[in-house]
């Protein structure tokens, strides 16, 4: 149980938090909203809807990130005793391990995710679809 005063790391993690909920709350709203009754060309709904999504997405890795970098590049470093600093090298290079075998373990799940999604739902174009233009390949439109 933590008993002295807030760190940035909790201050910054509950805030980016608060900010990536009232922008997820607002776009399932907004995804959710019939737009049967206008004219679909002139709304770019999904555009919109999808860059508020990200974006909270993005405010949610934000904790992640400070304990990436804080949490373990930097206390391998300054680790009173320890730490790279004071001349042991031996809590930095464990915790170097243990970063690159997260960012390996990521990227391999990550690329073993895209095989299966690719496999099912190729995420290439046939080179005669790009030369045709992916809106009228894709989606059906044509010039009027």
């Amino acid at each position: 149980m933590h008993s002295g005063s807030p760190s940035l790391f909790d201050f910054m993690g509950r805030k980016s938090n608060f900010l990536a909920l009232a922008l997820l709350v607002p776009a399932i709203w907004f995804l959710g909203t019939s737009y049967e009754h206008a004219n679909l060309e002139a709304i770019d709904a999904g555009d919109t809807a999808w860059m508020v999504v990200a974006s909270a997405f993005v405010l949610l890795m934000t904790p992640g990130l400070a304990f990436f970098y804080v949490g373990m590049v930097l206390t391998g470093v300054l680790a009173e005793e320890v730490g790279l600093v004071y001349g042991t090298s031996e809590v930095f290079v464990k915790h170097l391990a243990a970063l690159v075998a997260v960012a390996v373990a990521t990227f391999g799940l990550s690329y073993g995710l895209f095989v299966l999604v690719n496999a099912a739902i190729p995420m290439r174009v046939t080179e005669k679809q790009e030369k045709e233009g992916l809106d009228g390949s894709q989606h059906g439109e044509q010039l009027s």
